[in-house]
């Protein structure tokens, strides 16, 4: 585990053009969702929205890459090439979240409308509970199955629960809780130091937070990538 934490650190810096590519996209897409708050004509908002929708679609298809080739055992920092497929690869990993965490976020809003909205404090605060158990569930077992649908190639692997949970069994799930834990807390204490950098120093922070959210992000897409990569080794 320690390995695979250890590599995941490295991986960003596996190429430096790409990753300031990468960073760049980033910057822009937050710019052009700043600029589209400024803009008072309805029709030049949605189209600036619309374009910052699709390159955050990208930019997640290119994430996704990065943990597919991780598990087919590259240690580069992939090209930016296939930009329809990254596209697409961005709409999967979209819609794997969006089936994943449907439920849990139904019932954490029903709970919370419930307990404080209605004041129906202990119906209110079983529907909220079951909500935060099942959004932890969601958190720990959405990763692996990013990974299984990036080692298919196919959405529907996201979906193949037995198969995911048989992976877990592989890796121990004590073994992967505690290091869906460390990857966590690696990657909220790095968005922490990135915004409290932009609040000290804002122009210099501002294009530094990108740099450093790219770098988290890769870092866990590689790690789970990684520990994927594990279970088919011991096969």
């Amino acid at each position: 585990m320690g390995n695979i934490i250890k590599n995941a650190f490295k991986y960003p810096f596996s190429n430096w053009k790409r990753f300031l590519i990468l960073g760049l996209v980033f910057l822009v897409s937050e710019l052009i969702f700043e600029v589209s708050e400024g803009f008072g004509n309805p029709e030049y908002r949605i189209s600036l929205l619309i374009a910052y929708v699709v390159i955050n679609l990208v930019i997640e298809g290119y994430l996704f890459r990065s943990m597919e080739n991780s598990i087919k055992g590259e240690n580069e920092l992939s090209k930016f090439d296939q930009w329809p497929k990254m596209f697409t690869d961005g709409v999967k990993v979209f819609l794997a979240l969006f089936i994943y965490g449907f439920i849990p976020g139904i019932m954490l809003v029903i709970g919370y409308v419930l307990l404080i909205q209605y004041a129906l404090t202990d119906f209110g605060t079983v529907i909220l509970l079951i909500g935060i158990f099942l959004t932890v569930l969601f958190v720990l077992f959405v990763n692996m199955a990013l990974a299984n649908m990036a080692y298919h190639g196919k959405l529907s692997a996201a979906l193949k629960i037995r198969e995911i949970y048989d992976r877990l069994k592989i890796i121990g799930w004590m073994r992967y809780i505690l290091f869906s834990i460390i990857i966590t807390v690696i990657v909220v204490l790095g968005t922490l130091i990135a915004i409290l950098i932009t609040d000290l120093i804002p122009i210099l922070g501002f294009i530094g937070y990108f740099l450093i959210s790219t770098y988290f992000e890769l870092l866990s897409y590689r790690a789970f990538g990684l520990i994927y990569k594990e279970t088919l080794d011991s096969e």
